[in-house]
């Protein structure tokens, strides 16, 4: 039976200053009740409104040590919560997003799924989301081509992960960093527990359409050559039907009569052919982009202020 002592609670936070304060409190009230040595670790990804000041008033006044680190800008959650394992000391480390979509309530449910079994990461994933059609359909999306990627499609910002794990992530730097695929990356110790799920606290989704098409594009490019590997397949089966087609038209010439091509089958396979190759050059430029951008050195967080 695993034991566990301590654990660690990293909140990336972002424009929360109406939620953040409830979170904390009812973190400190989970805490007693699993009675273990608990450290709380909140990292303010570059807020606009007062989260920050909130978190300064709130930590001071808590039970529990409360780790505060403010970024100089604004990096992404998963860079946010990178910062936030770099510092982490517990057994476990849980992720919780700031906005109490997901209950910190259900953290032992959490804990007892990985104290019972032999998992790395036990995801907390709900049945259903309270959240609108139009938001459920985008989510979907992202998860469906997510899935194409780590080819498990589970995932949840609600998380626990062994220290071990941990301090295998924390040792990325790179400026393109998902947590769920660098975990896939060491483990397929993956397991998933039911946990509730509520409306959003926070006035406006820090996760807008044009935010998910560039994680989602980004998730594709850096974690995977599917893009890659569509153009060659693309390219081969072209390559295939412009050989027949001309194998026809050659054997039309030789033994049968055949009629002068017309101007619109001509511009319809000129802009189709150009087309495919612009956006063939065009995924191939944006993996150049991610490669010089990596190596240029671009950190992956920087932190301005910590408490």
């Amino acid at each position: 039976m695993r034991q566990v002592r301590s654990i660690s609670i990293i909140i990336p936070v972002f424009n929360s200053e109406n939620c953040i304060g409830e979170l904390l409190e009812r973190l400190m009230d989970v805490s007693r009740q699993l009675d273990l040595q608990t450290e709380i670790i909140a990292v303010d990804d570059g807020s606009s409104d007062n989260s920050w000041e909130v978190l300064k008033g709130t930590g001071a006044q808590s039970l529990f040590p409360v780790k505060r680190i403010r970024l100089s800008r604004n990096f992404g959650q998963h860079h946010a919560l990178i910062c936030g394992m770099s510092k982490a000391k517990g057994d476990v480390v849980i992720t919780i997003d700031d906005d109490l979509e997901f209950l910190p309530e259900d953290i032992p449910v959490l804990l007892e799924r990985y104290l019972s079994g032999n998992s790395e990461v036990v995801y907390g994933v709900p049945q259903s989301k309270k959240i609108s059609a139009w938001r459920k359909s985008q989510s979907f999306c992202y998860k469906k081509l997510a899935g194409w990627v780590n080819k498990s499609g589970v995932g949840s910002s609600f998380r626990l992960l062994s220290s071990s794990l941990v301090k295998e992530i924390v040792k990325h730097s790179s400026p393109f960093i998902f947590i769920d695929e660098l975990c896939l990356w060491y483990t397929d110790k993956v397991e998933v527990v039911q946990v509730r799920h509520e409306l959003s606290k926070r006035s406006r989704s820090n996760y807008n359409s044009f935010k998910l098409v560039a994680l989602t594009s980004n998730l594709i490019l850096i974690s995977s050559t599917f893009p890659l590997k569509l153009i060659t397949r693309l390219g081969f089966i072209l390559m295939l039907t412009n050989f027949f087609i001309g194998f026809y038209i050659i054997i039309q010439k030789m033994f049968f009569s055949i009629k002068v091509l017309g101007y619109t089958s001509l511009i319809v396979s000129i802009l189709f052919s150009t087309g495919i190759i612009l956006f063939s050059l065009g995924i191939i430029a944006q993996y150049v982009s991610k490669i010089l951008l990596s190596q240029y050195g671009k950190p992956s967080y920087h932190i301005a202020e910590e408490i």
